[in-house]
């Protein structure tokens, strides 16, 4: 998604926008823009309002959206701290400590003291110890200074653990009820179910796909394989017996996909190593009859000189 100052896009969300801003709940998720394109966002929905803004990045495949230098795009975008309809912002992307100092900012300029949502996953500090006391710290610290009572922090642990432990609440200054704000070093105690699956998930790619045949990956192109054997073999029995069943065959080969491809790749590659086999025996050949060839010429030489003798 690209948005400029003078697009299309940007005219129709301006006009989307101004509707009815305080009433607006966006949520970008997993969107993949530059820093320029992010700031320029931002600027328009601090410039036209909105509600409740959203940015939500859990996909750890996508550029984080607060890794330097995008910090300052979000939490530090003008537009935003002066927006009269910005009620509150959530950050569900990797938050890093480099980033705490840009939230407080966030905090104390905001003119309409909009609340900030920030996400903690274990998943972001995966084997980055270091990094997640530093950001505990430094959370600690914004939420026992004046403006952490407009900072929520949450929390993703397991199901177990959630209904364990049962938030309660309080009333702030707006009469408003709102969970009481955990501490950060809580939040990154527990190991989402999803992690394990992860972590685990590289490792086996790596150690499945080193089994390989003539550059083939055994392991999907071997369930390709089995799939294939289970839905073709009736169908091709039927037909050696004598009863041609050619729509079957062509079925289970349309649903498998995959397999006849294997076949081709195979049979290609297979070619290119028949004809280095075929040149190696030619050479290997020429070469032979080359030295029969001077063995023969020197044997009949010997035997005509002993004739004259």
């Amino acid at each position: 998604m690209r948005i400029t100052s003078s697009g299309r896009l940007s005219d129709d969300m301006r006009e989307y926008l101004q509707e009815s801003p305080a009433k607006l709940r966006l949520a970008f998720r997993n969107c993949q823009m530059s820093p320029s394109e992010l700031s320029e966002l931002c600027e328009l929905l601090g410039e036209c309002g909105v509600g409740s803004l959203s940015f939500q990045q859990r996909d750890f495949g996508s550029r984080p959206l607060l890794s330097n230098p995008d910090a300052g795009s979000i939490l530090d975008s003008t537009a935003l701290q002066q927006s009269r309809y910005l009620r509150s912002l959530e950050l569900d992307c990797p938050f890093f400590p480099e980033s705490v100092a840009a939230a407080a900012r966030f905090l104390a300029r905001s003119e309409n003291s909009a609340e900030l949502v920030i996400h903690l996953r274990r998943e972001w500090f995966a084997g980055n110890a270091r990094a997640a006391q530093s950001l505990c710290s430094k959370l600690t610290e914004l939420c026992a200074s004046a403006q952490g009572a407009r900072l929520k922090i949450v929390p993703h642990q397991r199901p177990s653990r959630l209904q364990a432990k049962a938030a309660k609440e309080t009333v702030d200054d707006r009469g408003r009820q709102r969970p009481v704000v955990r501490k950060p070093a809580q939040c990154l105690n527990a190991r989402p179910q999803r992690l394990r699956y992860r972590c685990l998930r590289p490792g086996a790619g790596k150690a499945l796909g080193k089994f390989k045949l003539l550059g083939i990956k055994l392991w999907p192109y071997g369930i390709a394989g089995a799939t294939a054997v289970r839905t073709l073999w009736p169908s091709v029995r039927a037909t050696l017996q004598g009863k041609p069943s050619w729509l079957g065959i062509a079925f289970g080969l349309l649903g498998i996909g995959m397999f006849p491809f294997s076949l081709v790749i195979a049979a290609f590659r297979s070619f290119w190593a028949y004809i280095g086999v075929c040149l190696l025996w030619t050479i290997v050949r020429q070469l032979f009859g080359a030295v029969r060839f001077i063995v023969s010429r020197r044997n009949r030489r010997r035997k005509a000189f002993l004739e004259l003798d």
